[in-house]
């Protein structure tokens, strides 16, 4: 219960990301803000993976036998990791809230599964790692960042469902250890401990999958818009090398000539069309 205790690194957190993203879009107005929050994000994901992997590497031998329910206080470094990251999703919350609403619904499963991880003292080390897996595919975003083309949101794309794939892994092997903990886990832990894990999980997994998914869908919109602006450009240039031939119609009228030439100033007239092309 750190976030009771002592909340000064949830407090910093806040902080801290509110600072970096007023640097960044201090002359940005409008859409431009959106490139001040992605930055930000990467921010948070480069700090993620550090402090995530050097728990990761104290809690070694508990991550393999008891992630799902390994005493959280045990690794003290596993708690400030989720006060963190509790700070970075309340900074972020504020955007979802006011202008930024695409990730509202991610900000508040990610708020609860770390709030209620830090106040059981257990699944942080499993919340860890979850979050360590995601960053990874985040920070990929520096493909896209250092080369805005086609074949660098590809990459990242494909580095960020990767990212997913590896964590639906990690998901199935939390479930699985949720309902099998260590037999002296059971005296500790309460009936209703291994589906609220599930449940935490999940949801993370599907909060993580979506984004994914939306990422996919702004590809997609990214190319069918530069597809039609190609073909714009190019039906402009043919018609400035080569106007298009426009057809007209000029009426000519013929008298009928007969037989009897006195009968050829009464004669009808014969109307023909005739296509012209300039």
């Amino acid at each position: 219960m750190l976030l009771l205790c002592d909340p000064a690194a949830a407090i910093l957190s806040y902080s801290t990301y509110w600072a970096v993203y007023g640097a960044l879009s201090r002359h940005r107005r409008g859409r431009e803000r959106e490139k001040s929050l992605c930055v930000t994000q990467l921010v948070y994901s480069i700090q993620t993976i550090i402090v995530g992997c050097k728990c990761i590497f104290e809690g070694w031998d508990e991550l393999w036998t008891n992630a799902a329910f390994g005493y959280n206080p045990e690794l003290s470094l596993v708690e400030v990791h989720l006060n963190l990251s509790i700070g970075f999703v309340l900074y972020n919350l504020h955007h979802s809230l006011t202008w930024y609403r695409k990730g509202l619904l991610h900000d508040l499963i990610l708020l609860f599964s770390l709030v209620l991880s830090d106040m059981l003292e257990y699944y942080g080390l499993a919340m860890v790692v979850s979050s360590v897996i995601a960053s990874l595919g985040s920070a990929a975003y520096l493909l896209y960042i250092r080369k805005d083309t086609t074949r660098g949101h590809l990459e990242f794309i494909i580095c960020f469902g990767f990212s997913r794939l590896l964590l639906l892994f990690w998901t199935l092997f939390v479930v699985y250890k949720a309902f099998d903990p260590p037999r002296t886990q059971w005296r500790v832990i309460g009936v209703w401990s291994p589906p609220c894990v599930v449940a935490m999980q999940l949801l993370v997994f599907w909060a993580e999958i979506d984004s994914w998914g939306s990422q996919c869908r702004k590809f997609r919109r990214e190319q069918w818009r530069r597809y039609r602006t190609s073909m714009r450009n190019m039906r402009k240039k043919m018609e400035e090398e080569a106007p298009l031939k426009t057809p007209f119609f000029v009426t000519i009228k013929a008298r009928e000539k007969w037989g009897l030439a006195g009968l050829a100033s009464s004669s009808p007239r014969r109307v023909g069309r005739v296509k012209f092309e300039s």
